[in-house]
């Protein structure tokens, strides 16, 4: 069974493994995938709705995409892992539009935990209002939003 969030405000919408409504981060209530989670605790789980908060609050491009994202608690790559000091991540995908100012067309990838989040392209960093690196992480720390 899968868990879906759920999101409601103005906006588009946007539906995947998790499922965003709106683009209004006030007043949301979230849950996501954890299909291959069976092994995170309780506390890892909070841990992954919360940091899936922030980044939502701290990506408001999110709200304005026109395309679906998929949203999954899964366990940290062990880059991830030895780099960061993650033991899970969520790992959020999202298709942006042709039609779109930043990142037109392509299929940007976060990973994020309690700290910050992580992208591989500086496209998808440019895409949530930050500064990217060509051909390296991109690292946000949440309290630097």
């Amino acid at each position: 069974m899968q868990n879906r969030l759920t999101k409601t405000g103005v906006g588009s919408v946007l539906v995947a493994l998790a499922t965003f409504v709106g683009a209004s981060a006030q007043a949301a209530s979230y849950s996501l995938d954890m299909q291959y989670a069976e092994d995170a605790s309780s506390q890892q789980k909070q841990q992954a709705k919360a940091a899936l908060d922030r980044f939502v609050s701290a990506c408001p491009a999110l709200a304005q995409a026109n395309q679906s994202p998929d949203a999954e608690l899964i366990p940290a790559m062990p880059y991830r892992e030895d780099t960061y000091g993650w033991p899970w991540e969520v790992h959020v995908r999202i298709a942006i539009d042709e039609a779109s100012d930043v990142a037109p067309g392509h299929t940007l990838d976060y990973y994020i935990w309690g700290d910050g989040w992580v992208t591989q392209k500086g496209i998808a960093a440019e895409f949530c209002g930050e500064d990217g690196n060509t051909g390296a992480d991109t690292y946000v720390a949440f309290d630097e939003l």
